[in-house]
C-alpha cells in the first residue's frame, strides 16, 4: 500500500454528524499525528479505517477512499486507546506468538522486547501488566503483524516521559526501515513533533493543519492555566492524616519485589500524586493501601496510622476509580450513573443531552470524566483514582483538575496515580515510587 487517498470522509451516528469533508493523503513511510479536543472524532476516524465502523459500531460513513475501505481493512493493524482490549492470551510469550511469530522469525521479537524494556516480562501473565507495559507489548504486536498501516490510538497515554520518548523513537525507526505508514491520535504534541510528517487537528467537524488551527492557541493557553491551580498550604493548619509504611510487596509466584520501604502520609483536603515510571507499581500501591484500610488485609506487609481522624470514617469514605473506567461503572446510562445529578456534566464540558446515552457510546475521554463525576457525586471523601487525565486535551484536563481543586478545598482528598506532569504541577504532595 503506497498511498491512501481520502476525500470528503464523513461520519454520523443517528443523524448526529461527527465530522464531514475530511481530506487526507497517507504515503508510505509517513507518520501522521491527529489531535484535537476530546470527543472531536479522532478515535472514530481510526475506527472507520480499521473497519470497526460500521461493522461493530453502527454509523453512517461517506466519502471516497482509494484503495477501497475493504482493501484498507486487510492491511491495517489497529491499537485501541484502551490497551487491555488488545490482549487475547494469558501470557506475554503467548501474546507474541499469537501474531504468527516464531523462534525462527527473521524479525527478532526478543530484540524488540529489549528495545521496549519488556524482555524481563517475557514469562509474565498479561493480566499483571500495567497499562503502560501493555501499550508497549501491543506496539511489538503491531510490528510483528507486518501490516502496511498502523493505527495507534493514544499509544503513549499510560507511559512516563522517558518510556514515551523511547516508544516514539522506536516507532519512527521502524517506520523508516520498513516503509510503513502510521496514523497516531495523541495530545502529546511536543513529543511527536520531531517524528511526524504532518499534524492535523479535528476542529469544527473537519480537520485543519495544526499551525493554522484555533486549537494551537487553546493548547498553549490552557497549559499555562493548569499551572495556576497549585496551592500553598498553611503550615499551621491542624492536619487530619493517614500515615502508611509498606514494608514490601510482590505478586504471588513472582520473585520481583515491586514495592519496598515505601512510606508517607495522606492528609485530608490534599491532592496527592503517586509518581513512578510505567510498571513501577503505582496502581498496585493504590489497591494495596485500599485493601489494607478497608478490609484489613496485608497487615503484616502494610502499617497504617491515623492522625486526628477516625479510622471508621476513612474506611467508609474511600472510593476507587481504576484506569479502565468500564470497571468502575455500575449503571448502563449516563444519567443513572450520575444518580440524576446531570448538571455535573456541565462542569466538565460534557453536553447535558448526553445524559441519555449509553456509557459505551461515550468517547474514552468522556467516560473518564463521567467516572470522575460519579465518584465525587457519591460524596466519598477519599478518592483514589488511577490515570484520570488520560485522553484529555489541555482544556478538558484543566476543567477536571480545577474541579478537583475545588473539591479539595471542601475537604475531599484525591490520591492520584499518574505520570502526567500537569497533575504534578497542581499536586500538594508527591509520593515517589522508584
Amino acid at each position: 500500500m503506497n498511498i491512501i487517498k481520502i476525500r470528503g470522509a464523513s461520519l454520523s451516528f443517528d443523524n448526529n454528524i461527527i465530522f464531514h469533508s475530511i481530506d487526507l493523503d497517507v504515503e508510505g513511510s509517513s507518520i501522521i499525528l491527529l489531535t484535537g479536543a476530546s470527543g472531536s472524532g479522532k478515535t472514530s476516524f481510526l475506527r472507520i479505517l480499521s473497519g470497526s465502523i460500521p461493522r461493530i459500531f453502527k454509523g453512517s460513513v461517506g466519502g471516497f477512499f482509494q484503495p477501497s475501505l475493504k482493501e484498507i481493512y486487510r492491511k491495517v493493524f489497529y491499537m485501541s486507546q484502551e490497551p487491555w482490549f488488545g490482549i487475547a492470551t494469558p501470557y506475554v510469550w503467548s501474546e507474541i506468538f499469537s501474531t504468527g511469530s516464531s523462534e525462527k522469525d527473521p524479525m527478532n521479537y526478543k530484540n524488540f522486547l529489549k528495545e521496549l524494556g519488556l524482555l524481563h516480562l517475557y514469562n509474565r501473565s498479561t493480566y499483571t501488566l500495567s497499562a503502560g507495559e501493555t501499550q508497549r507489548l501491543l506496539l511489538l504486536k503491531a510490528f510483528l503483524s507486518k501490516k502496511d498501516l498502523l493505527l495507534l490510538d493514544e499509544p503513549t497515554s499510560y507511559l512516563d516521559k522517558d518510556n514515551a520518548e523511547l516508544y516514539a523513537e522506536t516507532l519512527y525507526k521502524f517506520s523508516l526501515k520498513n516503509n510503513l505508514s502510521i496514523i497516531i491520535t495523541d495530545h502529546r504534541i511536543d513529543l511527536w513533533k520531531k517524528y511526524t510528517d504532518q499534524i492535523y487537528v479535528f476542529e469544527n467537524r473537519s480537520i485543519v493543519e495544526y499551525e493554522s488551527s484555533f486549537y494551537k492557541d487553546v493548547y498553549n493557553n490552557f497549559l499555562e492555566k493548569l499551572r495556576s491551580l497549585s496551592k500553598e498550604r498553611s503550615v499551621d493548619e491542624k492536619r487530619r492524616c493517614i500515615s502508611f509504611k509498606i514494608k514490601y510487596f510482590k505478586y504471588p509466584g513472582s520473585e520481583r519485589i515491586l514495592l519496598k520501604d515505601l512510606e508517607g502520609s495522606i492528609c485530608e483536603g490534599e491532592i496527592i500524586l503517586v509518581k513512578g515510571v510505567s510498571g513501577s507499581g503505582k496502581s498496585t500501591f493504590l489497591k494495596l493501601l485500599i485493601e489494607r484500610i478497608v478490609n484489613s488485609r496485608y497487615k503484616d506487609l502494610v502499617e497504617v496510622y491515623y492522625e486526628n481522624i477516625d479510622e471508621d470514617f476513612v474506611r467508609r469514605n474511600i472510593i476507587y476509580v481504576p484506569d479502565n473506567p468500564f470497571l468502575f461503572f455500575t449503571e448502563p446510562i449516563v444519567e443513572e450513573e450520575l444518580r440524576g445529578e446531570v448538571e455535573l456534566l456541565k462542569k466538565l464540558n460534557i453536553d447535558v443531552e448526553k445524559k441519555f446515552l449509553s456509557i459505551k457510546r461515550l468517547s474514552s475521554g468522556e467516560r473518564r470524566r463521567v467516572a470522575f463525576l460519579s465518584a465525587i457525586g457519591m460524596k466519598r471523601r477519599f478518592v483514589f483514582i488511577d490515570e484520570p487525565t488520560v485522553g484529555l486535551d489541555p482544556f478538558n484536563k484543566y476543567l477536571m483538575l480545577r474541579l478537583m481543586r475545588e473539591y479539595a478545598e471542601k475537604g475531599f482528598t484525591f490520591i492520584i496515580s499518574s505520570h502526567d506532569p500537569h497533575v504534578e504541577a497542581v499536586s500538594d504532595e508527591i509520593i515517589y515510587i522508584r
